[in-house]
């Protein structure tokens, strides 16, 4: 699955995203937001060097109509 939007691109991790998602992840302000676990496997995050951008919202939006589209949801 990837969902290609305005600004962001929606798609399955890869094994040569971890440096970066250590990198990333390694923020006092998105683990603060994280509480104890990283979500998974239906949460999510970013970086706080795109916070602001609205990327969330467009992400979340598509990413729901996708489900809503491919799945048996009645409800997230």
């Amino acid at each position: 699955m990837q969902l290609v939007l305005e600004g962001c691109t929606i798609r399955a991790w890869r094994l040569d995203d971890a440096e970066s998602l250590a990198k990333r992840a390694n923020n006092r302000k998105v683990w603060l937001a994280l509480r104890d676990l990283f979500p998974h496997p239906l949460g999510y995050w970013l970086s706080e060097s795109l916070w602001g951008r609205g990327i969330m919202s467009v992400a979340v939006a598509a990413f729901t109509d996708f489900c809503f589209n491919n799945f048996p949801l009645r409800r997230v």
